[in-house]
């Protein structure tokens, strides 16, 4: 089961953000940014970066 699909079973909210326009962001600077969300009490934080139709992120593997 995907952390997506348990985090659900439990009653869990996941949300997305379009973050248009920083396809060029460093790792560095999502880990920034994954630092912040916790502020508002974010657990973590996903990305995905979609570049020509080509995924990148540590999660692609959860999705077909």
């Amino acid at each position: 089961m995907s952390i997506f699909a348990a985090l659900s079973k439990k009653g869990g909210i996941v949300k997305a953000l379009n973050a248009k326009g920083c396809i060029d962001f460093s790792r560095k600077e999502i880990d920034d940014l994954t630092e912040f969300v916790a502020v508002y009490r974010a657990k973590g934080m996903a990305w995905i970066k979609v570049k020509e139709d080509k995924w990148q992120s540590p999660i692609t593997k959860f999705f077909s």
